[in-house]
């Protein structure tokens, strides 16, 4: 005996639901068990600076973060200093704040094929005030960076 139309249809459309139905979004999964140390190793440049301001970076993944640096442990940075980061979680973005200041630990990147830096959840990025990592890290390297001039700026400079 064959089962009724209408539980054939039901049953066909609950297979092509189960399916069909798109997978399972995660959240950003950090899996980093590095030391302080290990993960000053692995960045290219490590600060501590202000956000001044949060865009999105126009690729529809990230934002781009200005902030203005007020020590540096690691690398060559200019101020004000931009870092991308992911839009949210689900693509590892850590959460600025325009006003705060933060511990950044980036890395090196291309963006629109222009090198450019990179943090993301899963490093030791965190707010700077009462930051348990900083008395951890080497002495900061000086001097804090200055703000970029131009080529014109320097030539009047010197002239």
């Amino acid at each position: 005996m064959r089962p009724p139309l209408r539980v054939s249809a039901l049953t066909g459309l609950l297979a092509a639901a189960v399916l069909l139905a798109p997978p399972r979004a995660l959240a950003c999964s950090c899996t980093n068990n590095h030391t302080v140390m290990e993960e000053y190793d692995a960045a290219s440049t490590l600060f501590a600076g202000t956000v001044t301001n949060i865009q999105p970076a126009g690729d529809g993944l990230n934002y781009m973060v200005t902030l203005n640096p007020t020590i540096r442990w690691k690398g060559g940075l200019d101020s004000p200093a931009q870092v991308l980061t992911g839009l949210n979680d689900g693509v590892c973005g850590f959460h600025f704040v325009v006003g705060e200041d933060y511990l950044v630990f980036a890395f090196n990147t291309l963006f629109n094929g222009q090198p450019a830096l990179f943090t993301h959840s899963c490093s030791m990025d965190g707010l700077l005030a009462g930051n348990t990592i900083v008395p951890q890290l080497p002495p900061p390297v000086q001097p804090v960076p200055t703000l970029k001039r131009s080529w014109g700026t320097l030539k009047t400079l010197y002239r």
